[in-house]
């Protein structure tokens, strides 16, 4: 499953809430792409550095799936 989408799949109550929050807020979200794509994209909106921590530990769970 691609990144996005497993990211907009995730239940609420999870660890990645924030960013699974603004991932279902923002339709420009790439739901087919990658983590990279997803980095590229909160670049380009100016996201905090937190929001990037949170992406690294998504990759690691989406990984691991």
């Amino acid at each position: 499953m691609p990144f996005g989408r497993w990211l907009l799949a995730q239940p609420a109550e999870e660890v990645l809430t924030p960013l699974t929050e603004a991932a279902k807020r923002y339709p420009k979200v790439p739901k087919d792409g990658n983590p990279d794509d997803l980095r590229a994209r909160l670049n380009a909106c100016g996201a905090e550095g937190e929001m990037f921590e949170v992406v690294d530990d998504a990759e690691l769970d989406w990984s691991s799936c």
